[in-house]
């Protein structure tokens, strides 16, 4: 069978019997006769193709060159700012230094939703550096450093266009329309809800400047976006913000602006929670004060009308044994006092019934039962209540009871 076969030759394709064999094909231009056996690589061979289609590899590297020259040129560049906040990390239970200990406003993921979902923050930011309003035509002149708005206001593109004798002016809204008409130093757009004065030289004959008016909740949802709030990853105690502009002032300035925003927001919270839990702890204070007193004025009343009940009469006891008394006069004395419990826990549960009636029921009322305080879960309850209406107390102050952070507060106080 071996000897059957064609025998190939070198350079050539195998032949077929019938014929002769075909002619091979011309070699490539610059490509050295020989057979190709080399043990490197022909670099001849590569130079040779780009010297073939040399003004092709010109075009393309010159086409990418001036791509890459513009996108330097035109394309803005992008900045970052960031900024750390130290914040308080939550008290781990059992490790407080006595039964007072600092309240703490949020949790480390509740301070995240303080810049990032409940606007407190980001509301002031927009307003105090008037991010609703965005330059669209014409450069951001020193006209455009005194606008303000309204509490009604109609947001929109808008376009200011100064007559060429440089006297009068025109407010067109997006459509063309002029919407307002005036006089250079009169102010621009009263009726639309803002209050803008251009400032006195900032407007040239023939000069058009471009704006857009955004509502200030939509330019906080904006922020909200760019904004980057993380917790540092070894612990809960650093807070990191960080954003992203092609404005590397107003990027700083930003970041700067929340930053502070979140440090006010923060310190005006934790001051009036803390207010909150002094005004408590000076209620149960008085409280265990006036118990005090009653308590003081019951024993002296006890004295007085146990004086003339019948008592045995003290038997002297030998040293190094128990004194022995009767068992009769042990139970009275047992059984009073507990009446005297029963009698004043009545009178305290009958006044936090009526002062019920009249209102919300201050848990301070019933932490001084008897009952209650022997019952450890109801006790625990009261204490959870206590400071859950601080913090109730503490959130009225900045939001409103809409809000959802209100609005859970008070269902775990219903619950309670």
């Amino acid at each position: 069978m071996a000897e059957q076969l064609p025998i190939r030759t070198r350079g050539f394709p195998v032949p077929y019997e019938g014929g002769p064999p075909p002619v091979p094909p011309p070699p490539f231009a610059g490509e050295p006769a020989g057979d190709g056996d080399g043990a490197g690589m022909d670099w001849r061979r590569y130079l040779a193709a780009v010297l073939r289609f040399k003004w092709l590899v010109l075009a393309v590297t010159v086409l990418g060159t001036a791509a890459g020259v513009l996108a330097v040129r035109f394309l803005p560049a992008t900045y970052q700012a960031q900024a750390t906040i130290w914040v308080p990390a939550a008290a781990v239970q059992g490790r407080g230094s006595g039964p007072i200990e600092q309240p703490q406003v949020f949790s480390p993921v509740g301070w995240i939703e303080l810049i990032k979902t409940s606007f407190v923050v980001l509301d002031d930011v927009v307003r105090d550096l008037r991010l609703y309003l965005s330059p669209t035509a014409g450069p951001d002149s020193l006209a455009l450093s005194t606008l303000g708005l309204k509490q009604r206001f109609i947001p929109g593109r808008y376009e200011l266009d100064v007559a060429t004798s440089g006297a009068t002016f025109a407010l067109r809204n997006a459509q063309g329309v002029a919407v307002h008409q005036g006089r250079v130093g009169d102010s621009v757009g009263p009726d639309l809800g803002l209050t803008w004065v251009p400032p006195h030289g900032s407007l040239r004959p023939g000069q058009k400047i471009g704006f857009a008016v955004l509502p200030p909740r939509d330019a906080a949802l904006k922020l909200q976006g760019e904004l980057s709030v993380q917790l540092n990853e070894r612990g809960a105690n650093f807070l990191a913000l960080r954003l992203q502009g092609t404005n590397p002032g107003l990027v700083a300035a930003t970041t700067n602006k929340v930053a502070q925003g979140f440090v006010d927001t923060a310190k005006a919270l934790t001051n009036a929670k803390s207010r909150e839990m002094v005004s408590t702890l000076r209620a149960q204070l008085d409280e265990a004060d006036s118990r005090l007193r009653a308590a003081d004025v019951a024993l002296e009343q006890f004295r007085v009308q146990t004086i003339t009940l019948p008592s045995e009469r003290a038997t002297p006891v030998t040293p190094g044994l128990a004194e022995t008394r009767s068992p009769v006069m042990d139970n009275f004395t047992k059984m009073k006092f507990e009446l005297d419990g029963l009698q004043k826990d009545r009178e305290a549960i009958s006044r936090a019934l009526v002062q019920a009636q009249g209102g919300e029921l201050s848990p301070d009322a019933l932490l001084y039962i008897q009952a209650v305080q022997q019952s450890a879960d109801l006790s625990k309850a009261l204490g959870d209540l206590t400071a859950r209406q601080a913090d109730l107390r503490a959130l009225r102050l900045r939001y409103t009871d809409e809000h959802p952070d209100v609005v859970r507060m008070v269902a775990q106080i219903r619950a309670l």
